[in-house]
């Protein structure tokens, strides 16, 4: 859940490619720890 609340947040701040960037490099960090 936590993950989806970033990602949602992220999509609040704005849909662009920096935002993609951040959310998938926070998804991958998160990858590395396991699914929360």
């Amino acid at each position: 859940s936590a993950i989806k609340d970033l990602s949602l947040g992220l999509d609040i701040e704005g849909s662009n490619i920096e935002c993609m960037y951040l959310r998938a490099s926070c998804h991958h960090a998160l990858g590395c720890y396991g699914d929360a």
